[in-house]
């Protein structure tokens, strides 16, 4: 049905689909994939409660619907983003240390750390 109206509305009016629909779209998935990339970079991946990074930043997750609450996303996914702080609470002893990061800071570090290990 999505793709039957949006082929419509390109069919009326390209400049209009591309501007409200597809542009907005590819950028949304881009930025998805960045934010949500550094949390699963050099961490064990055992199980569910060391496969990604927690932030425990209150700034980073106001701006971010609470996606640094990483974990709790993993173990509930389908938790709604403003109940996540009070399950990472709750699952907080089961997070290894290594997969909590204090500040937003250490997640731009740690990917682009990464990236340069790569290219090395």
């Amino acid at each position: 049905m999505q793709v039957a109206i949006l082929g419509a509305l390109f069919a009326i009016e390209p400049w209009l689909a591309l501007g409200l629909f597809i542009v907005p779209n590819l950028l949304h998935g881009l930025l998805v994939w960045w934010e949500a990339y550094p949390h699963h970079l050099n961490v064990p991946g055992k199980d569910v409660y060391d496969a990604s990074i927690t932030v425990d930043d209150s700034s980073y997750n106001l701006m971010t619907f609470n996606i640094g609450h990483h974990t709790a996303h993993h173990q509930k996914p389908t938790l709604h983003w403003s109940l996540l702080p009070l399950h990472t609470a709750k699952i907080r002893h089961r997070i290894p240390d290594s997969c909590i990061q204090r500040e937003l800071a250490t997640i731009v570090v740690r990917a682009t750390t990464r990236a340069a290990a790569r290219r090395a």
